[in-house]
């Protein structure tokens, strides 16, 4: 398989969401660990895992004999050569195990500059297959499983998607992870608010006061009862207030959803040709773009209308 190129491939990891990109890094050299817990890999990490060690044997060796080795033989034929045949002998051991010493630092120097060019030049090129085992949610996911076709696998692949595509498929693609984030993490804090008081235990608990108020026929009680279901009801239109937020981030976030699947259609339909994957071929953009500008503004629309609500996220 030919290599694609690497300035494309090390555009497509810049322009990775951040947070996704370090944990992928992070699960990459966690696998190249000597003793990784092996017994908690799937079999597809441990297919990962094998192609890793597997490419790892291209990195330079270690050293051929130690240095504090070498200056401990050192000392001790000097001794030994002193005793016998005196200083010159002795100033040749010395001199011999000089050039070892050095000969062997020299080797470390260039392994360790090896290895860590080597093994970011290796790690990058699994950077898309770990991507599928750091995502945390639902959006993550299908946001990895879209980007992972355009990662720049083999050099045929420019012929159909190009640099200029691949940027501003990218830049949508983004655009939608942030937004998908921010109605998860919206959502999340509304269910915290509701799971405390839902609409229904509201409901029960409005109509528990309002009998209470009725049957009582102390003044002072009816009126403590009448400030108590004041305050009830205003939890309750804002608890139905949230659920109904609720229901309409439930339909944004799945239109992220089928967005992101949209895209990763597309993105493959591009081996079969630019009109069947309905990309415009003057412009190159597609749908997906105005449905990640239109998730933008409904998701600020959201953020604003819970803030109102006073609910801090």
């Amino acid at each position: 398989m030919p290599t694609p190129p690497a300035e494309n491939l090390t555009e497509w990891i810049d322009s990775l969401d951040p947070a996704l990109r370090e944990a992928a890094w992070g699960y990459l050299h966690g696998l190249m660990k000597p003793f990784p817990p092996t017994g908690s890999l799937s079999n597809r990490e441990h297919d990962l895992r094998d192609k890793l060690l597997a490419r790892s044997k291209t990195l330079p060796t270690d050293a051929l004999v130690p240095r504090p080795v070498i200056a401990m033989v050192t000392v001790f034929l000097m001794v030994v050569a002193h005793g016998f045949a005196g200083p010159f002998l002795a100033a040749m051991v010395l001199l011999l195990g000089f050039l070892l010493g050095y000969s062997s630092y020299s080797q470390e120097i260039y392994r360790r500059a090896g290895n860590e060019n080597t093994t970011k030049t290796l790690v990058k090129g699994f950077l898309a297959d770990a991507l599928c085992q750091v995502y945390r949610t639902r959006t993550e996911h299908t946001y990895c499983d879209a980007v992972r076709e355009l990662c720049p696998r083999q050099a045929g692949k420019e012929g159909v998607i190009s640099a200029d595509l691949r940027r501003e498929q990218m830049t949508q693609l983004n655009a939608l992870l942030d937004s998908g984030r921010r109605l998860d993490a919206v959502r999340a804090e509304i269910a915290n608010v509701l799971a405390t008081a839902s609409v229904e235990t509201l409901r029960a608990e409005a109509d528990a006061l309002r009998q209470r108020q009725e049957q009582s026929s102390d003044p002072g009680t009816r009126s403590a009862f009448a400030q108590s279901l004041a305050l009830c009801e205003e939890r309750l239109r804002r608890a139905e207030s949230l659920d109904s937020l609720t229901e309409r981030i439930e339909a944004e976030q799945e239109l992220v959803y089928q967005a992101f699947r949209a895209a990763q259609s597309s993105i493959a339909s591009l081996r079969v040709s630019p009109a069947a994957a309905g990309i415009d071929a003057a412009t190159g953009t597609t749908a997906v773009a105005g449905v990640a500008e239109t998730i933008g503004r409904q998701t600020r629309a959201v953020e604003a209308a819970v803030q109102e609500l006073g609910i801090r996220y």
